[in-house]
């Protein structure tokens, strides 16, 4: 998703009085009283203390200038999401756990093409994932990439499994043939969307159907 940051800026020092610059500039006060410079030991402290002030706002300056060069550059877009690309997320998501499943039943490396998909279709590295997937009972929330790569692939073919993970992408063994998305509608909201509805998988087993 596309981002927007407001940005905020500490405020600069106010320049200093024109009788504080001329003092700080070195050039000598002068001679006649009648101008109103003092050479009193209060007239020091105020110039020294003006003299700080000055110190701490070209500081204040320099560590603001640091700051905003390393700041990451948060770049606004008026990309609009459509429901073709919606429609065309969801076939490559049927697609990949029809591709996992046939892996695992011919005896290939499913937990590498399930990887290989993940990467593809999730944001797991790029962004938060608000995953909580359907069999998922005792860990509900799956916020880490190798928890999802659990319930997929089933927690004895991943280090660290959830135990309760019998393989979802592999039907716990027996594989999906089909998935196929029944949409009941598709909201498309600027760089965003959400699509409600049903999904039906059919077993590679014995070809019933799961909703």
């Amino acid at each position: 998703m596309d981002a927007f940051a407001v940005g905020m800026q500490s405020p600069v020092a106010a320049p200093p009085a024109a009788g504080t610059s001329y003092a700080l500039r070195g050039a000598a006060a002068p001679a006649t009283p009648e101008v109103g410079y003092s050479t009193s030991s209060l007239g020091v402290a105020a110039l020294s203390a003006a003299a700080a002030s000055m110190l701490h706002a070209d500081r204040r300056r320099k560590v603001d200038k640091v700051q905003r060069a390393a700041a990451p550059k948060v770049v606004a877009t008026d990309r609009k999401v459509s429901e073709k690309e919606v429609r065309q997320a969801q076939a490559a998501w049927a697609s990949s756990i029809k591709k996992i499943s046939k892996t695992y039943l011919d005896g290939g490396d499913y937990v590498a093409e399930a990887a290989a998909a993940a990467g593809e279709l999730y944001g797991y590295g790029r962004s938060n994932v608000l995953f909580k997937p359907t069999k998922a009972k005792e860990s509900q929330f799956r916020p880490m990439a190798s928890q999802a790569m659990s319930y997929f692939v089933g927690s004895d073919a991943v280090t660290d499994g959830i135990k309760e993970d019998a393989g979802f992408a592999i039907n716990g063994g027996k594989g999906w043939s089909d998935v196929v998305f029944d949409n009941h509608q598709i909201e498309v909201v600027g760089d965003a969307a959400i699509a409600m509805g049903n999904y039906y998988f059919t077993s590679a087993e014995d070809g019933s159907k799961t909703k």
